[in-house]
């Protein structure tokens, strides 16, 4: 299962949630900006105009 981010814009608010591909999709940016993004500061990156979180959590599928 991969790894789920949220990406918030500079008011607050949740632009989307997705896979690593969507967001860079999403965004226009490649995918591995997304994963220095949400990686560089332990409660994910700060940035101008959005922020990028990883969200840890159990997969329930068995």
């Amino acid at each position: 299962m991969e790894a789920t981010y949220i990406v918030y814009g500079n008011q607050e608010n949740v632009l989307m949630l997705g896979t690593a591909k969507e967001v860079a999709e999403h965004l226009g940016i490649k995918i591995h900006s997304v994963y220095c993004l949400a990686s560089k500061v332990k409660h994910g990156a700060r940035n101008p105009k959005i922020k990028i979180y990883r969200i840890e959590g159990k997969n329930d599928e068995y």
